[in-house]
């Protein structure tokens, strides 16, 4: 499964019945909890840790930080809006003061985390698709 792109996983998944796929979401979602454990542990911040989730969608699962309690995740994970993603820094303004302006390294937790748990999250994966779809070994 390591050559199938994810788009082609979740395309072969929507193509199974609906009795086959009953079980999928939890084992979808503990794929991507997964994931979000080692993002935690990378998070360098117990409020930034306490805003990672799962959230899973048809077949689709993605990890999400931050929002209204912890809005520096972001900035640590991607930087600015618009800026280079391989840029290494972000800007923010000293405690509010939108006149002072400083560059800060990012701290990325989330794409580090996938990376470290990849080979975990695709061995699971192949796991769910091949209790989903038995026989279909081939194309695993």
């Amino acid at each position: 499964m390591a050559d199938m792109d994810l788009a082609g996983f979740a395309k072969a998944l929507r193509k199974g019945s609906r009795e086959l796929n009953k079980n999928l979401s939890s084992e979808l979602r503990q794929a991507g909890e997964v994931v979000a454990m080692r993002g935690r542990e990378l998070a360098g911040s117990d409020r930034i840790a306490g805003s990672i989730h799962v959230v899973r969608k048809g077949y689709n699962v993605a990890i999400t930080a931050g929002g209204k309690d912890a809005p520096e995740a972001a900035l640590r994970e991607a930087g600015n809006p618009g800026a280079s993603p391989t840029k290494s820094t972000f800007k923010h303004p000293v405690f509010g003061n939108r006149s002072v302006w400083v560059e800060q390294a990012k701290h990325p937790f989330l794409m580090p985390a996938f990376l470290a748990s990849r080979e975990k999250v695709l061995n699971l994966m192949k796991k769910a698709m091949h209790d989903s779809f038995p026989g279909n070994e081939s194309e695993l």
